[in-house]
């Protein structure tokens, strides 16, 4: 993972995070790894991101949450139902 940069977000780039069958908030992130996320395993946006790549298994959530954009640069595999729209 990068320090702050001047726009205030970080940039985050290796091996993906082991999310565990957690959730996750991420905030003001250039996500430049390749993001899996498997079942009952979630990341909610609580600020802008961007991503390049996500893929999302049936029973994984991705939520975009109120407000906050989201950029994806590469690849983008949504199983139905797992990406919630900024409202």
């Amino acid at each position: 993972m990068n320090g702050l940069n001047e726009t205030g977000s970080i940039t985050f780039e290796g091996t993906d995070i082991d999310y565990n069958a957690r959730k996750i908030y991420l905030a003001n992130v250039i996500y430049k790894s390749s993001v899996s996320l498997a079942s009952s395993e979630t990341i909610e946006l609580a600020g802008p991101c961007t991503f390049s790549a996500l893929t999302t298994a049936a029973g994984s959530s991705f939520i975009q949450g109120t407000g906050n954009d989201v950029v994806f640069t590469g690849d983008t595999i949504l199983a139905a139902g797992t990406f919630t729209r900024d409202a």
